[in-house]
This record gives C-alpha cells, sequence and structure tokens, in this order.
C-alpha cells in the first residue's frame, strides 16, 4: 500500500468535499434498484411520475436526460435509455395496490403476503383422509441434506402438513436464525437427539427420543447439532407456509421469558420420560403432555402404553386431524395393524377401537384443530 492508497482510505472529516461525496453516494446506493428499459424517457417519465404512483427521485444528464430513478412500493427503479427495452413483472404487496396496473411494459401486480396476512385467512378448507405410512417407506432429500417421508401426500387440501425427518450424519446442521408464519406447528423427537436454541427460552435444549416442543407462530429458533441418527415427526399448519430468517437476530437472547406467549401459544417442551401415566379403561396407560394448554386448545399431544396384554380401549378423532405413530411394538385401529415406526392420520369420525397385542407396545397421538374431549375412555 502506497501513501496515496492509505490516504483515500482515511475517515474524511465533516464538512469536506470528500466527505459529502461518499455520504452522497451511501445515500444514493442505500438499495437496489430494478432496470428498466425505455426507448424515450421524455415521453415516458410523465406516465410514471404524473400518472403512475411514483416520484421522481434523480435524473441525468441535465441537457438531455436518458436515465431517471422513480420510487414507489417500497422500490426504485432505474429508467434507463440504454437498457432493453423488455417486459416486466413486480410484485407489489395487496395492500398498496388493489388492481395491476403497467407502465411502459412493466405489469405491477397486487399479491399477497402470508407473512402480513392473518394467518386463519389463508387455512385452506380441510379434506380429510386416511392414510397409512410404513416406517420402511422410502425418504427423499430435502433441505440442507436431511431425509423425508411425506406422511401426509395429499395434505388435507393444504391445510396440514405432516412429515418424518431423519439426519443420518451426526454434527452441526447448517441452519440459521428464522421463524414461521403458521397455525400451529409441533414436533415429536422419535431417535437420535438435537440441539435447538429458541428465542426467550434460554440456553439451548436437547431434544431427545420422547421429547416434544411446540412451536408458535412467530418464535426465532434455529437448529445446531444433531447426533445418534435422529428422526422426528412435525406437523404444521398450513401445508404451505411463510419462514423468515432473521439475519440479525442471535439466539440465545438475553432475555428469558418462558410464559411469554406469540399468537395466544407459548413455547413448550415437554418430555415422555419424565411424564406421569394414569390407566385408563381398556389396559391402557395415558400420558397427557402440556401441549393442549400451551396451544390454546389447538393443538394436542399423548402417549400411551399397553399396561396388559390384548389391552382395547377407543381413540376419540374429533379433530381435523389425527395421527398415531408407533413408537414401540404394534396396535390395531381402523382395521389396520401397524408395527413399529407406522403411522396413520385418521380423518374426523365417531372414536375408534385402539388395540394391542402385547403389554411393551407405545404410541404417541398427535391431533390438529377444534378439539373436544380427547383421548382413550
Amino acid at each position: 500500500m502506497n501513501a496515496n492508497d492509505a490516504q483515500s482510505r482515511r475517515p474524511a472529516k465533516p464538512g469536506s468535499d470528500t466527505f459529502e461525496s461518499r455520504t452522497w453516494a451511501r445515500r444514493s446506493l442505500a438499495q437496489g434498484e430494478v432496470l428498466v428499459g425505455v426507448e424515450d424517457l421524455e415521453r415516458s417519465l410523465p406516465s410514471w411520475i404524473e400518472d403512475g404512483p411514483f416520484d421522481l427521485v434523480a435524473i441525468w444528464p441535465a441537457d438531455r436526460p436518458s436515465v431517471a430513478i422513480v420510487r414507489g412500493f417500497g422500490l426504485d427503479l432505474r429508467l434507463d435509455e440504454s437498457i432493453e427495452v423488455r417486459p416486466l413483472s413486480i410484485a407489489v404487496d395487496e395492500r398498496e395496490l388493489e388492481a395491476p396496473i403497467e407502465l411502459n411494459r412493466v405489469r405491477f401486480e397486487p399479491t399477497p403476503d402470508p407473512r402480513t396476512q392473518p394467518i386463519d385467512d389463508q387455512l385452506p378448507e380441510n379434506q380429510p383422509e386416511l392414510r397409512l405410512s410404513r416406517g420402511n417407506e422410502s425418504f427423499v432429500v430435502g433441505r440442507a441434506g436431511m431425509e423425508y417421508q411425506d406422511l401426509l401426500p395429499k395434505r388435507h387440501g393444504g391445510r396440514f402438513v405432516v412429515s418424518r425427518i431423519r439426519v443420518g450424519v451426526d454434527g452441526p446442521v447448517p441452519d440459521f436464525v428464522h421463524r414461521h408464519h403458521i397455525r400451529g406447528q409441533l414436533l415429536i423427537c422419535t431417535a437420535g437427539r438435537v440441539r435447538v436454541v429458541y428465542e426467550n427460552q434460554g440456553e439451548p435444549i436437547w431434544m431427545e427420543a420422547g421429547d416434544a416442543f411446540l412451536q408458535p407462530s412467530g418464535i426465532r429458533h434455529r437448529v445446531l447439532e444433531s447426533e445418534g441418527g435422529l428422526e422426528v415427526i412435525e406437523l404444521g399448519c398450513p401445508a404451505v407456509h411463510a419462514t423468515e430468517i432473521e439475519h440479525e437476530f442471535d439466539l440465545p437472547n438475553d432475555e428469558v421469558d418462558a410464559a411469554r406467549r406469540w399468537a395466544g401459544q407459548r413455547f413448550s417442551y415437554s418430555r415422555e420420560r419424565d411424564g406421569d401415566y394414569v390407566s385408563v379403561e381398556g389396559g391402557f396407560e395415558r400420558h397427557r403432555t402440556e401441549v393442549l394448554e400451551a396451544s390454546d386448545g389447538y393443538c394436542d399431544l399423548s402417549w400411551w402404553r399397553a399396561d396388559s396384554d390384548g389391552s382395547v380401549g377407543f381413540l376419540a378423532c374429533d379433530a381435523e386431524l389425527t395421527l398415531l405413530h408407533v413408537v414401540e411394538g404394534g396396535v390395531r385401529i381402523a382395521g389396520e395393524a401397524l408395527q413399529e415406526g407406522d403411522s396413520i392420520v385418521l380423518p374426523p369420525s365417531d372414536p375408534l377401537e385402539l388395540g394391542t397385542a402385547v403389554r411393551s407396545s407405545r404410541c404417541f397421538v398427535a391431533r390438529f384443530g377444534p378439539l373436544g374431549s380427547a383421548g382413550l375412555s
């Protein structure tokens, strides 16, 4: 580096020509610009700033302008005669634009943004079906190398998504701080373990087999690492939802508030191994988690285990979606025999008979939607 280079890198003093030019450059280039080709700027500019919803920000050269920067809908557009004229479509928040408009072959489309719409307005009509998935069915590779088994391919018409997710390689997970815009999301670990950090929940938490997380809409979180052949069952509503990346929010954050609620729900961390099982009619024992209360009555998670050989009980199916997953042994329900690793999604119905052949059988039942008096009776 020579002296001139060093001089150019020194901070400029306020009031100097160098300071003013750098400040102007930072202000002018603080955001990107959409390049829009125009054939004749003088003729086309009035349609943008007089008839259209844009303001003029800059224009040059003075004697015969050929470039102009216009601003509107939170965007800067560079109208430039040197750029090829071609069709262009731009999405605009539908709260800012009621109907499409077109200016010089640039079409502005009013577009819904799921991050700003009330989540209940985005829920597709429920189209329930019975869906049986075997534990030995194939997986597909998805985001960050994780493997997915789709337990509900038709998604109840888009209202729900149910996935079995596994990570075969131990170590760090290439994730980032993010949050979801959802009605409800529930994760149950069935094998291995994973370390996750959540907003307002203190230090990272190791989620192990038998543990469950209820993630409220909007809670920031990040997956850090996994080990032991991680496997998780994930349920979400709706099936398609927005995920926002938080580049400037670090976790864990300083404020700890385990009772905080997001959209009426609070974060819940339940552990099946610490749960109190109570006997219910039919030879089963049941452990009810705190998910129903934490979700403000939208989700429910219960664990069942057979107290004797040949246990028979009844499972309430009054929710929009009921998922039963066999963790150990085997059960019979809806005319189907399920073994370890199998899952069945049940549509709303009258209570169904749930039976098991051996005492060691164990399963969990997760339910979404308007919930009545759930469980075995």
